[in-house]
């Protein structure tokens, strides 16, 4: 189940409607900005 769910997910994401590009797109940056201002991260800079 775990081996379709990966196998499923890579077509799923290369494939995606625009409205659907935009919203992993927001998050994706909304994750780097968090990312960016974690503690962690201007330690390893």
């Amino acid at each position: 189940m775990e081996e379709d769910d990966t196998s499923t997910a890579v077509p799923l994401a290369t494939s995606v409607p625009p409205c659907d590009r935009q919203s992993i797109i927001f998050f994706r940056e909304y994750v780097r900005s968090f990312i960016n201002s974690c503690p962690c991260k201007g330690l390893s800079t």
